[in-house]
């Protein structure tokens, strides 16, 4: 007999959602700054019933995903936040994002209304963990915790000399 946990627990998705991200950077080694040149994004969206708005969803996450990445940080100082205010917590305006290259891959889905499924969420998860990847492969090292700041990248650019 099935266990009616788990029966239970299949039944809150009628489907999963699908993406994959990629990024290209360049990477100064004098300075540990990243400069993100591209952002691909490949999103299983079920039938796109507004694919200009798909692909609006995709490139507002691209950018979310990027200031996550690169520089968005909350600084603590004796229990407050230190930078509470969007002059000391940088974020990417739309001047910072580079070119996107979004696409949607449609295939009718009978349980989604109309076909369609949900593209916000699945759409910010993957950027920044893209970045981090292209950084690595530009320049051999791997950062675990976010922010790519430039002062992490350049410590174990010296730990890998």
């Amino acid at each position: 007999m099935p266990d009616a946990k788990l029966e239970a627990f299949s039944t809150l998705s009628a489907f999963h959602s699908y993406a994959v991200q990629g990024a290209e950077v360049a990477v100064d080694l004098e300075t540990g700054m990243v400069k993100v040149l591209r952002l691909l994004a490949a999103h299983d969206v079920g039938k796109a019933i507004n694919p200009s708005n798909c692909r609006q969803q995709v490139q507002g996450a691209l950018g979310m995903g990027m200031g996550y990445g690169l520089t968005e940080e909350y600084l603590w100082q004796n229990g407050k936040v230190f930078n509470a205010d969007f002059h000391s917590y940088t974020m990417p305006t739309a001047l910072d994002c580079p070119p996107m290259e979004i696409f949607l891959v449609e295939e009718h889905h009978p349980q989604g209304p109309y076909g369609a499924k949900g593209v916000g969420e699945m759409a910010l998860a993957p950027a920044a963990p893209a970045i981090a990847n292209a950084v690595y492969n530009a320049c051999g090292v791997r950062i675990y915790d976010l922010p790519l700041k430039p002062s992490k990248i350049l410590k174990e650019l010296l730990k890998k000399a």
